[in-house]
């Protein structure tokens, strides 16, 4: 086989993984988080002080390199956050512009280079993401991520916390 035919399999299979983990937890993320969501979507449009986040793209992975890929489920399973492990890089959408965001530190666990704890900040330093993984279990191709919450602050101070779950791979 070439290695082209080969890293082919291995983004085909990674993203089966992918699609499948969070076809998966879509069930349980909305089933879970929905009541608690609408609270906080009403909290915060009553300030009128929140983002909008937008569906992030796919995104590829170089040789060695390990993303992390996180969905919110509501209203139906979206892209919103990706993180390169080696390089510290995250990006997500946010009011209808691709924001890319620098690891500040990380803290507990590893999994697929991937820290339980993460905090990234944009290059500017308005826009804060923690990114806090509370289960993750090993699985063929990396780790399924089942519970996570991404906690978004803004320049104002105020907080926006998604629930969402997803699944980290490394390209070998």
């Amino acid at each position: 086989m070439t290695d082209n035919h080969v890293r082919k399999q291995s983004l085909v299979r990674a993203s089966a993984f992918i699609f499948c983990s969070v076809f998966a937890l879509s069930g349980c993320v909305t089933a879970t988080t929905t009541q608690s969501n609408t609270a906080s979507a009403q909290v915060l449009e009553q300030e009128d002080e929140y983002y909008d986040i937008g569906e992030l793209k796919g995104q590829k992975l170089a040789v060695g390199e390990c993303g992390m890929f996180l969905f919110a489920s509501r209203p139906e399973p979206r892209f919103v956050f990706f993180a390169e492990a080696t390089s510290g890089v995250a990006k997500m959408v946010l009011d209808g512009k691709t924001v890319q965001l620098q690891r500040l530190e990380g803290s507990g666990a590893l999994f697929d280079l991937h820290y339980e704890n993460q905090s990234f900040a944009s290059p500017d330093q308005s826009i804060s993401v923690k990114v806090n993984v509370t289960e993750a279990r090993a699985q063929t191709g990396g780790f399924r991520v089942s519970r996570a919450a991404i906690r978004i602050t803004s320049p104002a101070g105020w907080d926006m916390v998604v629930p969402v779950g997803g699944a980290t791979s490394c390209q070998s």
